[in-house]
């Protein structure tokens, strides 16, 4: 497949989707002022039984206790040491 799909670059051949989206979203912001969103389907999320909560899973690892709230650090005093 490799071999198939390896070659020089033909440059004629390229086409840059990226850009003519681009260039359609700069067309139509000023064409009407603004730009509207469009709705793109989102894949469906396979659900299986083997699906763990991990918040669930954390606390249980801790023994079930809340996480402590972090403690403000003193600042470090620099002791100037002899010479």
């Amino acid at each position: 497949m490799i071999e198939r799909k390896s070659g020089p670059f033909k440059p004629a051949v390229f086409k840059d989707h990226y850009g003519e989206a681009l260039k359609a979203l700069v067309a139509e912001k000023r064409k009407k002022g603004k730009i509207t969103e469009t709705e793109e389907e989102e894949a469906p999320r396979p659900k299986g039984a083997n699906v763990i909560d991990l918040m669930d899973a954390l606390k249980k690892s801790v023994g079930g206790k809340t996480a402590a709230p972090a403690r403000p650090h003193k600042a470090a005093v620099k002791k100037k040491g002899r010479r």
